[in-house]
């Protein structure tokens, strides 16, 4: 089960005399996430540290901090926590006192961490977008085991043979949908899966 964060979260801590802010954001796009780094960040910090992780792609910055020291330990904050589709920036003002090489990777990892453990989750869903074609007499059939599946019709045609229906349903649960859906049919529908996607669960926190 893959996680992201409900909505944005903030978090701050003080360590020998550094602040060290943490905000968390949900970033469906790289492009998002950017956006939101560019947002939070704070010219008048001394760094301004962040990372993300959306998909497979992912990208970390240790804003003047020493390398490997800010970027990273975030990034790993993320991946720890199993999240996707997250980009967090951690803001340091300088207190005067140096943490040293190991300690500045374990402000922000920690930092970093504890912002996004008491952030809001959700699930992101992997969904399937199948096709479905019918008999006319079945039409009523097949309308009731996609609502009983919990699936949802998307899309839905006639033709000269019967009827041509597009739903979406959570990937886990094709298999019961496909089973029920040629039960509804006396094994006479055709069953084809035509795309995937993911997505959110809405308003499902964890």
């Amino acid at each position: 089960m893959i996680l992201t964060i409900s909505k944005s979260f903030r978090y701050e801590r003080e360590i020998k005399k550094s602040r060290f802010v943490a905000n968390a954001f949900h970033a469906a796009s790289t492009a998002r996430a950017m956006e939101f780094v560019e947002r939070i960040k704070d010219p008048q910090a001394s760094h301004n540290c962040w990372a993300y992780r959306i998909g497979g792609e992912y990208k970390f910055s240790d804003d003047g901090e020493p390398a490997g020291t800010a970027g990273r330990p975030i990034l790993g904050a993320i991946e720890k926590q199993g999240l996707d589709r997250v980009v967090v920036v951690v803001t340091r003002y300088f207190g005067g006192i140096k943490l040293g090489a190991g300690g500045l990777a374990r402000a922000y990892l920690g930092t970093a961490a504890e912002c996004l453990r008491s952030a809001d989750k959700q699930k992101i869903l992997d969904y399937l977008t199948v096709k479905f074609e019918a008999d006319f007499d079945a039409t009523g059939s097949v309308h009731a085991a996609v609502e009983k599946q919990g699936a949802r019709m998307v899309g839905e045609r006639y033709t000269e043979s019967g009827i041509n229906a597009e739903i979406e349903v959570e990937e886990n649960s094709a298999e019961s949908l496909r089973t029920a859906l040629l039960e509804a049919t006396r094994g006479k529908g055709v069953f084809t899966i035509r795309s995937r996607s993911r997505n959110q669960a809405e308003g499902e926190k964890k």
